[in-house]
């Protein structure tokens, strides 16, 4: 029973390890993330892909921001690179701008939502490399216009003068003011 009890504990401790580690902080210029063990060995195709559920090498994190749109700045990314036959090579660091892209964008309530889409695995000619590290950040985009900024109204548009401010109200409709004591 106590090897029961020590298996089970080291399994479950190996599936911690083998879980994406993600990292998030916000600011007021917008969210930095930093995703580790994102995929450790190549993924192999199946020979009969299933439909409901496809094995895709592609990860999406949806992020909500008060933005109308974002801009994806990637820091770097740490890949693992292998053969054809799924043999380990070596480990590069580059930051490959086809890896990271943002995906749909959507509106709920007074947020705006982005999606992230993460390519983790990219096959070059005879080397696949697999996505293991991610920093990136989503910022607001820049909205450019050839326009120049407007200028405030002149004083005397935002103020009325003192004079018609002060009078009583005089229409034929209008009761005459009662008189003051």
């Amino acid at each position: 029973m106590r090897y029961l009890i020590i298996t089970i504990i080291l399994l479950s401790l190996s599936f911690l390890g083998a879980a994406i580690n993600e990292s998030y902080q916000t600011s007021a210029a917008g969210v930095s993330a930093s995703l580790a063990n994102i995929r450790q060995a190549p993924m192999t195709v199946s020979a009969d892909p299933d439909d409901e559920f496809p094995d895709t090498g592609t990860i999406s994190r949806t992020f909500a921001l008060p933005f109308q749109n974002a801009q994806l700045t990637v820091q770097s990314l740490r890949w693992n690179v292998f053969d054809p036959q799924g043999n380990f090579l070596y480990e590069e660091q580059n930051r490959n701008s086809e890896a990271l892209s943002l995906g749909n964008s959507f509106t709920f309530r007074e947020m705006r939502g982005f999606t992230v889409l993460i390519r983790s695995q990219i096959e070059v000619e005879d080397r696949i490399l697999t996505l293991t590290e991610a920093d990136f950040t989503l910022t607001p985009a820049a909205i450019r216009s050839n326009c120049p900024p407007p200028s405030p109204p002149p004083l005397s548009m935002l103020t009325r003068p003192w004079r018609t401010t002060m009078k009583a109200p005089t229409c034929a409709t209008c009761p005459p003011p009662a008189p003051r004591c």
